[in-house]
């Protein structure tokens, strides 16, 4: 499961039952803040506003997320999602739990952790440092 950048140090987690039973890793959203309430909210894509994390379907709980705690530079790694699409690793964020994700450009120009969305596989930089 990739690690998300999340304000708050919170991540909500959301498994669907198919998921639990095939016992799969099923996907996280940062928790960017707290309503007057104490609800944990996050971000619908769809509705475009925040709503509480509990309010989405297959919502499991709130786990504290790791913290990054170093960024290590790209070199030559790519994600390579078919023939003909590929995106450089601009960079690898390390989390305090170990584990790195890697960093690309979103669509507008700006550095964003991969979130498994992209879908694709990670390739080595090639002999010889050229591609």
């Amino acid at each position: 499961m990739a690690r998300i950048p999340t304000p708050s140090g919170w991540i909500a987690v959301y498994r669907t039952r198919e998921e639990k039973q095939l016992k799969q890793p099923g996907r996280n959203l940062p928790v960017d803040g707290w309503s007057a309430e104490g609800d944990a909210l996050v971000v619908d894509k769809h509705l475009g506003a925040r709503v509480p994390a509990a309010s989405l379907p297959d919502f499991i709980g709130l786990e504290q997320a790791p913290a990054i705690v170093a960024v290590l530079p790209g070199q030559g790694w790519r994600l390579v999602v078919d023939e003909e699409t590929s995106h450089p690793v601009l960079g690898w964020a390390i989390d305090s739990a170990g584990f790195g994700s890697p960093i690309f450009t979103d669509p507008e120009g700006l550095a964003e952790i991969e979130d498994g969305d992209l879908g694709g596989q990670i390739e080595p930089p090639a002999p010889g440092g050229t591609r």
